[in-house]
């Protein structure tokens, strides 16, 4: 019967299931213990420090803090560990939980993702940061951590089985490890968690990638009492610092980069962001902005010469007007008043008048003056 449920994937998706519905006094550890740990930047753990450990008080009592591994405490999720199984065994039967986690971690001004509130839309550009299993091989030194960032779009959104949320289909890869990353729009804000990696029994058809919604996350947040802030001091001089860059204000950008560099010495990127703009520097590749006090003597003087022109401008207007009043019209034999006067000119008539009749004294003739 064994070696029949092992050869059925739904069989023994269906046993392993059941597993978990067991009461704890069926089934349950008696020496139990957790540990959390979190890479920051590229150091790992060191597991070595765990190997004189035997019961779960000196687990629980272990401390490894550092600058780069901080312990972290579970404060909420919301998982169940049979689900995968479940949809392996019962499809209609769907998710209980929508596989998020919360986790604390003791770390001041540390970067933050913005998280993303409006519409996921279908084809819409991705990338999955993560660190893929797989990625770790006798080809690559594995000593330190190395995320991974994988472009890919949304090639679908699907219901979750079950109607607990929303699932992103994805061409991008979740391969093992890869799961709880981040996926990141254009924008650069969270859409959601790389999290389910399906692959059936037919060797033909490629594995397909699944992206939780962020909404679950945001939920479960919520639910347990923590705000979300993407306000972080670093995170806005990481970003000023990369578009000055991009600008090839390389000199400014320093400026920044050295803030994210003291407040959060963890940070994977920026050191080779500083090298780089150094060498920039150096090759005289720096696009330098005009000095304070000169930009505003140039603006002044800027302004100063607008001023005279607008001057200059009115008072050439001024003075057409002018003359355009001392032309006189042939046609209109009158004055041309530019403003209305204190008291209003005389209308002289439009035609001369007819002068007045006067007497004509009678002329004698040359006898009358004779006589």
């Amino acid at each position: 019967q064994i070696a029949a449920v092992k050869n059925d994937p739904a069989a023994l998706a269906a046993q392993i299931a059941k597993v978990y519905d067991l009461s704890d006094r069926q089934l349950h550890f008696s020496n139990e213990g957790e540990l959390t740990m979190v890479a920051l930047g590229t150091d790992q753990p060191d597991i070595k420090k765990l190997a004189g450990i035997t019961n779960s008080t000196q687990l629980t009592a272990f401390r490894h803090d550092t600058t780069t591994i901080k312990q972290a405490k579970v404060i909420g999720y919301n998982y169940a560990a049979k689900d995968g199984f479940t949809a392996i065994a019962d499809p209609q039967a769907g998710f209980s939980s929508s596989d998020v986690a919360l986790l604390k971690v003791d770390v001041q001004n540390a970067p933050t993702i913005p998280v993303e509130t409006g519409q996921v839309v279908q084809n819409e550009n991705i990338i999955v940061m993560g660190f893929p299993g797989d990625a770790d091989n006798p080809l690559t030194d594995n000593q330190r951590t190395n995320v991974t960032v994988t472009d890919g779009v949304v090639s679908s959104i699907r219901a979750a089985a079950g109607g607990k949320g929303l699932l992103y289909q994805s061409d991008a890869d979740a391969s093992h490890g890869n799961s709880g990353g981040p996926a990141i729009d254009d924008q650069g804000k969270a859409i959601g968690l790389m999290t389910y990696r399906y692959a059936d029994a037919d060797s033909g058809d490629a594995p397909e990638s699944y992206i939780r919604n962020i909404a679950d996350f945001t939920a479960l947040a919520e639910a347990d009492g923590v705000m979300i802030d993407n306000k972080s001091t670093t995170q806005q001089n990481w970003e000023k610092g990369l578009e000055l860059y991009s600008k090839r204000h390389y000199s400014a950008a320093l400026k920044d980069f050295a803030k994210v560099q003291a407040a959060y010495p963890a940070q994977r990127l920026v050191g080779s962001y500083i090298q780089g703009a150094q060498a920039a520097v150096a090759a005289g590749q720096d696009v330098k902005d005009l000095p304070v006090g000169l930009l505003v003597a140039v603006l002044a003087i800027a302004a100063a010469t607008a001023a005279a022109a607008t001057v200059l401008i009115i008072r050439h207007h001024a003075m057409h007007r002018v003359y355009q009043a001392s032309v006189p019209d042939v046609d209109n034999p009158h004055p041309v008043y530019l403003a209305k006067p204190s008291n209003p000119p005389l209308k002289l008539p439009q035609t001369a008048p007819k002068p007045p009749d006067l007497p004509v004294k009678p002329v004698k003739s040359q006898d009358e003056r004779d006589a």
